[in-house]
């Protein structure tokens, strides 16, 4: 393996249709975070990679200094990679904002984005106070446990364990504290606002509060944004309900396509 090839994201790679799908995951999780869609995805129609961001997962050892403009720039660099011309982008909660970069960067190249529970282009701009509970709940793994077992009462004990055990084995600390500071205090909305790429924003039901403080960003920003909600679904829409996500994917790039 050269030099650039050991920066190039770890990845699935999954399908072997004409439309090529760039899926890059959430803060609390890893690329595996969208194994359960892979029964429902269409691999006749569709050419799926799924990539672990740099610090995390199999790109662990991969070393940054984890901003949006530094992984929009890897998730481009996978597609050269891969001799991808052209291609769309899914991203989920904080690459959410990462995709959005990635269109304005390769705006000629990137078809379409869907953006998973996404965090806006203006990052979210938590206060100092909630800034600290991010950072104490990443530190420490009971409080990690706590976090998911009180913010997603309506699941059992089982499913906050597995949450846990997913966030606090994909990354170290100090790497989520880097990245959360990517999707809290970045503001490139200025270099994206009006941009006409197509967009699909997913929402999800549980998750009311962070609906409520980016849904308007989504409504106003782009004129091509069109939002759909997840019913059933905390934050973590690929693994609560991917069946929907897995349709909700492919039927809005095929009807781009129809267009």
């Amino acid at each position: 393996m050269t030099a650039s090839e050991q920066e190039i994201l770890r990845h699935s790679l999954l399908g072997n249709g004409p439309e090529k799908i760039i899926a890059i995951h959430n803060f609390w999780d890893n690329r595996k975070e969208y194994e359960p869609m892979w029964p429902y995805l269409d691999k006749d129609a569709f050419t799926y990679v799924f990539a672990d961001v740099r610090g995390y997962g199999e790109s662990a050892d991969i070393i940054g200094e984890y901003t949006a403009n530094e992984v929009a720039g890897d998730v481009i660099a996978l597609a050269d990679h891969l001799e991808w011309d052209r291609f769309h982008l899914v991203g989920h909660s904080m690459t959410g904002m990462v995709v959005q970069r990635a269109a304005v960067d390769a705006k000629d190249r990137v078809k379409s984005v869907v953006a998973l529970t996404p965090v806006p282009a203006t990052g979210l701009q938590l206060d100092q106070e909630f800034s600290e509970f991010v950072v104490g709940v990443v530190s420490d793994r009971k409080a990690m446990y706590d976090y998911f077992r009180t913010s997603i009462p309506m699941f059992s004990k089982k499913y906050a364990d597995f949450r846990t055990n997913r966030a606090w084995e994909s990354s170290i600390t100090e790497v989520k504290i880097a990245y959360f500071k990517m999707w809290n205090n970045t503001d490139f909305s200025q270099e994206t606002k009006g941009l006409d790429t197509p967009m699909l924003v997913v929402l999800a039901e549980y998750d009311t509060e962070f609906n409520e403080g980016v849904k308007p960003f989504w409504e106003g920003w782009y004129p091509n944004c069109e939002i759909v909600m997840c019913k059933n679904a905390t934050h973590h829409v690929t693994e609560d309900t991917p069946v929907f996500v897995a349709s909700a994917i492919e039927n809005f790039v095929t009807k781009l396509n129809e267009r």
